[in-house]
């Protein structure tokens, strides 16, 4: 399912955004969101997908039209589109590609810290790993983010829980 972020969150821009259940956004997070930390489950995927958004639009000046984010067990996907700056399309125009990825890589730089931080915030989760690519035509990137592994007992807990409500 897709909806749009109200533009008021993103500065005008209202880019289309992947939503999870609630019930399959837990279970890929491996249950592990803590309700006092984390946004809801069934939200998740929109407040990160937003987050990023926010923080790619602060460092460029200009936000992605489309983001959707996907949950794995350990692993983040954000997919952003149409994420380009005027002045970075007359530069690839001009033939600078190269200098236009290379930019991007050098801002990906400086939000590392600070997308990382808000992912843990809303997943309840440490980011071990954080990678981010770009690319030209088409105008698509890519932000990865891998969290620490959930302990094995938490998720047969988890597990036991869901089949035997009862003896809990």
């Amino acid at each position: 399912m897709t909806g749009l972020i109200g533009s008021d969150l993103l500065g005008g821009y209202q880019p289309a955004i992947g939503i999870s259940d609630t019930a399959r956004a837990r279970k890929a997070m491996g249950g592990q969101m803590s309700d006092e930390r984390a946004v809801p489950a069934g939200r998740l995927a929109l407040a990160i997908s937003t987050a990023v958004v926010r923080h790619l639009a602060g460092t460029t000046g200009r936000g992605p039209t489309k983001a959707k984010t996907t949950l794995g067990e350990n692993e983040v996907f954000v997919v952003l589109q149409d994420t380009l700056t005027r002045g970075e399309l007359n530069l690839v125009q001009a033939g600078e590609s190269d200098a236009v990825l290379d930019l991007r890589r050098r801002w990906q730089k400086i939000m590392r810290s600070d997308c990382s931080r808000e992912i843990e915030t809303l997943t309840g989760r440490k980011v071990i790993g954080f990678m981010s690519d770009n690319h030209i035509d088409p105008d698509i990137a890519v932000e990865v983010f891998i969290l620490e592994p959930i302990a094995a007992g938490t998720v047969i807990q988890a597990a036991i829980a869901v089949a035997d409500p009862v003896s809990q």
